[in-house]
């Protein structure tokens, strides 16, 4: 006379389709962090790149742009990690 407990087996079930969900966050949002942290450099580089040919004003745009791109990226990068510390 055992008596079967499906309470826990559904538990079990949640709590792995929880973690799933969980893990498929961190990626998600480690992917947003890693595409801005490369994506606003790039851009405000090849900005600078344009400025300078425009102006011929060699390395000055340039070094500006990836200045304003990094602080651009770690800026986003900072919002999205307490957006989610935030929210929970």
């Amino acid at each position: 006379m055992l008596k079967k407990h499906p309470k826990k087996i559904s538990s079990k079930k949640s709590e792995k389709e929880n973690s799933w969900y969980l893990l498929s966050q961190a990626f998600y949002e480690a992917s947003i962090i890693s595409f801005s942290l490369v994506f606003f450099p790039i851009v405000m580089l090849l900005l600078g790149v344009f400025l300078d040919k425009k102006f011929s004003t060699t390395p000055l745009f340039i070094v500006i742009g990836i200045i304003l791109g990094v602080i651009t990226a770690i800026y986003k990068a900072t919002r999205i990690k307490l957006h989610k510390f935030k929210n929970g």
